[in-house]
């Protein structure tokens, strides 16, 4: 039970890094544009 509320957890970190990047990806694009 424990390991897969685990693996639950790691796969939400790793979802929330990845849209992190991407927002701050598309911040310095916008940042660039102006």
């Amino acid at each position: 039970m424990s390991t897969h509320l685990q693996a639950e957890i790691d796969k939400l970190k790793k979802k929330l890094l990845f849209i992190g990047a991407m927002v701050e990806e598309s911040l310095q694009k916008s940042v660039k544009a102006v």
